[in-house]
């Protein structure tokens, strides 16, 4: 049989007083094994109406994680004046003419003049603001629908 050297870790359940290192190193030693004691870790327990649980001491804080900064969920519009580049004659590019070139107008609007699903109407005019190039207006058009405009022609700051 070869030494081949092992670490076992051995939980024991106690009941009041921690046993002194002599009387776990007894207990280890009436064994048919040749075993040493390497260290020993208390831990106090608590009931806490469903099991046991660790006591937490004034040693050992709470574990706390540094408090991360919100992330925004859109950009600010002061700093997200980026243009947007469209591939030529793509639906895209054809809405971001229309509201460029044209008087205010709502998702309904462009998908009527442009014969376009609204999936693509919408994502561009989401695009579009986040952009910075184009605004809601500050009113509503009759429908309830909000009217889109450029930001080209705003007075810049």
């Amino acid at each position: 049989m070869l030494n081949k050297p092992n670490i076992l870790t051995i939980k024991v359940f106690t009941v009041g007083d921690v046993p002194p290192l002599e009387a776990i190193n007894a207990m280890l030693g009436n064994s048919d094994y040749d075993m040493a004691l390497l260290s020993v870790t208390a831990t106090p327990m608590h009931f806490d109406g469903v099991g046991l649980v660790p006591v937490k001491t004034q040693a050992e804080p709470a574990e706390t994680k540094p408090a991360k900064p919100k992330a925004k969920s859109s950009p600010d519009p002061k700093t997200a004046k980026k243009e947007i580049h469209f591939e030529p004659g793509s639906d895209a590019e054809k809405i971001w003419h229309l509201l460029r070139d044209g008087a205010a107008l709502t998702s309904t609007q462009v998908r009527e003049k442009l014969n376009l699903k609204s999936g693509i109407v919408n994502t561009t005019i989401y695009r579009l603001k986040n952009a910075g190039m184009i605004r809601p207006m500050s009113y509503n058009a009759p429908n309830g629908h909000t009217l889109y405009t450029t930001t080209h022609l705003d007075a810049k700051e």
